[in-house]
């Protein structure tokens, strides 16, 4: 846990304060992690054929870890998206197994102290097809999941989450690793990568029927864009959204949708080595003072590290590692 710096800091890691020593949760891979209005802090990790869960409050201190339902027994779930609403509900989508041999994602949440039992969103089995880094958006009672199928994604909408979950329409895009957002006004934006045509963002109403025209996100960048991408949408409608690129030595972008709909190019960040294939991920997030964060793992070192926007949006602050090395 870190303190910002204060507004006007010149030096990222002059202006963060380290609140407390590193404490583990538990064995694990691709832990999710979401924080909702009272400021409890959820987190979500996979280990030995299960998935765990496990909340803190303000005071960082996690209660004991409890375990979250399985579809399909002890298996090797993965890639969990986990998001917290605004009444307290969390809300999480996973896969069972990596790369092509995952064909199915569940989403699942809990409420009133309990979880509800997992539904099939997405089932690609007996296909060729798969489904990886699944992605979900909530709005009201809908979520909205998506799944990278290879060479595009399908979006499912879930109805009556807070009851009984069901899918309610499903439509499939050229974009790769598509990640749902929910306008105030319901309407569903994505963001993905369109094969080498670089990062887009797609409108679709609340019921997935395609609205107008993609708009290029990662205009400017160097070279291709790859894969995993973060976005989030603000209080005011933007899409913020942030990838790698290679140039040839890779290095982070980020862009909004006003940029790029004003014709503006990305801004680049910091190098985070060659080769960097899938093992980068980028996490974006916006804080309650508009500030924007980016942190990843650079693969030249294997730290995670994070970075800020300068307040005038035009250059990342150096970044600062935030821990230790790590394989890929």
């Amino acid at each position: 846990l870190f303190h910002p710096p204060a507004a006007g800091t010149a030096s990222l890691a002059a202006g963060w304060n380290d609140l407390g020593e590193i404490r583990e949760l538990g064995a694990g891979i691709t832990p999710g992690i979401c924080v909702d209005g009272a400021g409890t802090i959820h987190v979500v990790y996979m280990h030995d054929g299960a998935i765990s869960y496990r909340r803190a409050g303000t005071d960082g201190l996690f209660d004991q870890a409890e375990a979250v339902p399985l579809p399909d027994g002890q298996a090797n779930y993965n890639s969990p998206h986990f998001v917290c609403d605004s009444g307290g509900t969390v809300h999480l989508v996973f896969e069972r197994d990596v790369t092509r041999a995952s064909k199915k994602a569940w989403y699942v949440n809990r409420q009133a102290g309990g979880w509800s039992a997992p539904v099939l969103a997405i089932d690609h089995s007996g296909t060729p097809r798969r489904v990886n880094y699944p992605r979900l958006a909530v709005a009201d009672t809908n979520a909205y999941v998506a799944g990278f199928t290879g060479g595009g994604s399908t979006l499912v909408k879930l109805e009556n989450i807070r009851a009984a979950p069901r899918v309610a329409a499903r439509i499939d895009t050229l974009l790769w690793v598509a990640h749902p957002l929910v306008t105030k006004t319901g309407e569903l934006l994505v963001v993905g990568r369109d094969g080498a045509g670089g990062h887009k963002l797609e409108r679709y109403s609340s019921d997935l029927a395609p609205r107008g025209e993609p708009l290029l996100l990662s205009r400017g960048t160097l070279a291709k864009t790859l894969e995993p991408t973060a976005a989030i949408i603000d209080e005011t409608g933007v899409v913020h959204a942030a990838g790698v690129t290679q140039s040839p030595v890779h290095e982070i972008w980020y862009a909004t949708s006003a940029r790029a709909a004003a014709g503006k190019e990305v801004v680049l960040g910091p190098e985070v080595g060659v080769e960097t294939g899938e093992f980068t991920y980028p996490v974006l997030l916006r804080d309650a003072r508009r500030r924007i964060y980016v942190s990843y793992r650079d693969h030249t070192s294997g730290e995670s590290r994070l970075t800020m926007l300068d307040p005038d949006g035009s250059r990342f602050a150096a970044p600062i590692v935030i821990a230790a090395a790590i394989t890929r």
